[in-house]
């Protein structure tokens, strides 16, 4: 078989010559202030009131910008004095300290909030920590390209988070620095500023947002009005109070300017059904009893999920009153000693043999959880190779600074649900009640935290329906 040789084989004309037909002529950044009065310290709220006759753009130049300097005020003064790299000694923050400041973040279309989650508040900051610690490479390089940004501050070689580890050293130094500091602030899951499971890698790029059909929308972040719950000091001794002092808050926006048809097919259409990509994530908190061996809750009237993601909490976390000071052994998550996870959708079990993916602790299954970690991974979210291991899945991660149960609901990388026993595909085209048994191991269940299952969709996260001007969720309940 006769290969032709390649240097005869020329390329095509040059692509920038059918200008004339591109439909995206540039883009323009657009810097929004927001309009909440100037602040002094730290803002119990910010907004931003966003107008334009454009498409908005999501991606590496859409992100929010925050700029301000860590301070200490010495014990017996009144003055407030920036933070220098020999705090980093004294006292530390909690991993992704800046979320941990966040009460709720909210967008809203007129009078109506999109929603994209159902979930606590006060929780997400301790999930967020886990995925920025276990992000993939190009994607967290690209979602966090400042050294400064909170989605640095957490443990990725999975080593305990205290004062004197090598990780902490290395970030407080970085922000505690005698001056003001400034990251790009991209939030996981908010929509529609970041979408997809992913960070503009692997196809995950954002969909455009049609703001002249939309006419406005308003970007609200409600803060914590107290900040001491973010620092741990090195030594009781050590009375000296500490702060975050957030001089400014910017959103930029990059808007697209479309050629006249396409931005007249585009935005003119008023049938047109838009489908946003991103996750969507369901949540359960569970109050056990401490020494608990079995514990029964269920979903109601839910799509068939792609996974389950189980993991404990300190009981005063969801209450909002958790102090970071209050953590002695470095771990973020707090251990399971969860044994088996039995489930049903449709009042039908997954399997009908041991050991099945329920089997959180067995040895088969625990290298099919390490297998769908990597290729069916929690969230949607690709996990860096080198942050994996089976030492770090095994026992529900025990030997992880993140101990969690992940089980995943899909066939061989693919998003194809597992069907239950007796049931055939159809059903998971329906909406119904998934229930869940928690089996504990010897000693039961861990006193004074509350379990957290988590399910999640990572396929469409909003639907925008042109004629209404409305968002809806294909996952939540209006």
């Amino acid at each position: 078989m006769s290969v032709e040789d390649p240097r005869f084989s020329f390329p095509s004309a040059p692509s920038w010559k059918v200008g004339a037909k591109q439909n995206v002529l540039g883009t323009e950044l657009v810097v929004y202030d927001p309009s909440t009065p100037k602040w002094d310290e730290f803002p119990q709220q910010v907004e931003w009131n966003l107008t334009s006759n454009r498409v908005f753009l999501f991606g590496p130049m859409t992100k929010f910008y925050v700029y301000g300097a860590f301070q200490k005020q010495v014990a017996g003064t009144g003055a407030w004095v920036p933070m220098v790299k020999e705090d980093a000694a004294k006292v530390m923050l909690a991993p992704n300290w800046y979320e941990w400041l966040i009460q709720e973040m909210a967008v809203y279309l007129g009078n109506k909030k999109i929603t994209t989650n159902d979930e606590a508040r006060h929780v997400w900051p301790f999930l967020n920590a886990y995925l920025m610690a276990n992000m993939d490479k190009l994607p967290k390089s690209l979602l966090c390209p400042h050294p400064t940004a909170p989605g640095h501050c957490v443990p990725t070689k999975n080593t305990a988070w205290t004062i004197t580890s090598a990780e902490w050293a290395a970030y407080g130094e970085k922000v505690f620095t005698g001056a003001d500091i400034g990251f790009d602030y991209a939030p996981l899951g908010f929509f529609p500023f970041n979408q997809n499971s992913e960070f503009m890698v692997n196809g995950n790029v954002p969909c455009a947002l049609p703001m002249s059909v939309l006419e406005r929308l308003d970007v609200r972040f409600t803060f914590m009005r107290d900040q001491s719950h973010i620092f741990k000091k090195a030594a009781d001794t050590n009375t000296d109070n500490y702060r975050f002092s957030m001089e400014s808050m910017q959103l930029c926006v990059e808007e697209a300017r479309l050629s006249a048809n396409f931005d007249a097919t585009f935005t003119k259409k008023s049938s047109r059904i838009l489908n946003y990509p991103g996750v969507t994530k369901l949540m359960l908190a569970e109050t056990v009893s401490a020494n608990s061996m079995f514990h029964k809750t269920r979903f109601l009237d839910i799509a068939a999920p792609e996974g389950m993601f189980i993991f404990a909490l300190p009981k005063d976390v969801i209450g909002g009153t958790y102090k970071f000071s209050s953590n002695t052994d470095g771990k973020i998550f707090r251990p399971l000693n969860l044994k088996e996870v039995s489930l049903s959708f449709d009042n039908e079990g997954f399997a009908s043999r041991e050991p099945n993916f329920g089997m959180v602790e067995n040895q088969f299954v625990e290298v099919k959880q390490l297998f769908d970690h990597y290729v069916n991974p929690p969230f949607g979210m690709t996990i860096d190779p080198d942050k994996l291991s089976l030492d770090l899945i095994r026992n529900c991660g025990a030997n992880s600074v993140f101990p969690h149960a992940y089980i995943n609901l899909c066939n061989f990388a693919s998003k194809n649900r597992v069907t239950p026993v007796n049931k055939e595909g159809a059903i998971m085209t329906a909406t119904e009640n998934l229930d869940i048994l928690l089996k504990f191991g010897t000693g039961g269940a861990t006193d004074g935290v509350t379990y957290f299952i988590y399910l999640f969709y990572s396929d469409v996260n909003q639907i925008l329906d042109m004629k209404t001007k409305q968002f809806s969720s294909p996952y939540l309940k209006k």
